[in-house]
C-alpha cells in the first residue's frame, strides 16, 4: 500500500500537486465505500493523519532524491548510483529508474547485479554492527561481582 501511495505521490508531483494529494482524496474514498465498511466513516480521522504523515515524510524524501538523482546520474545510472539513492536518501529504486526514464538519463543494464551486491554488503555491514552494539550492551551491564543489574534493586523502592 506504501509503494500504491507513493507512486501516486510522485506522479502527482510530477504533474505539478505539491501537497495533500492524498489527504484530498481520503473524503471520496470513504464515500464511496463506507457502507460496505463501515469501520472507515469511524477511522477517517485516523486514516488522515497516517497519510498526511506518510506524504509529508515522502515529500521529503522524494525532493532529495530528486536533486541528489541530478547530480549522482551524470551521463548514465549506475547500479552504485541507484544504491546511494537508496541507502543514503530513501529513494527506491523504481523511482530512479522512472527519474531516468522522465529525464532522458541511460540505465546501464548491468545496474541490478552491482545494486544487489552492494544492498548484501550493506545488510551485512549492518549485522555485524547490530550484533556489536548488542554485545557492547551487554557489557555495560556486568558486574565484576558477578550479580546481575537488578539483583541490587531493593524491592522497597
Amino acid at each position: 500500500m506504501r509503494r500504491f501511495a507513493r507512486r501516486a505521490m510522485r506522479q502527482g508531483h510530477a504533474l505539478g500537486i505539491t501537497e495533500d494529494l492524498l489527504v484530498s482524496l481520503v473524503s471520496p474514498v470513504i464515500g464511496a465505500y463506507v457502507d460496505a465498511y463501515p469501520e472507515l466513516g469511524a477511522r477517517r480521522q485516523d486514516i488522515t493523519g497516517v497519510l498526511s504523515r506518510e506524504e509529508t515524510l515522502f515529500r521529503r524524501t522524494l525532493s532529495r532524491g530528486v536533486r541528489e538523482f541530478t547530480k549522482l546520474a551524470g551521463t548514465a545510472l549506475s547500479g552504485s548510483a541507484i544504491f546511494t539513492l537508496f541507502d543514503t536518501y530513501g529513494f527506491p529504486p523504481e523511482l530512479s529508474l522512472e527519474e531516468a526514464a522522465t529525464s532522458g538519463v541511460p540505465v546501464d543494464p548491468d545496474w541490478r547485479p552491482h545494486y544487489d551486491r552492494l544492498m548484501a554488503e550493506q545488510r551485512e555491514r549492518s549485522k555485524t554492527a547490530a550484533v556489536g552494539l548488542f554485545k557492547g550492551g551487554l557489557d555495560v551491564y556486568k558486574r565484576q561481582d558477578g550479580t546481575s543489574p537488578t539483583a541490587r534493586i531493593r524491592p522497597d523502592r
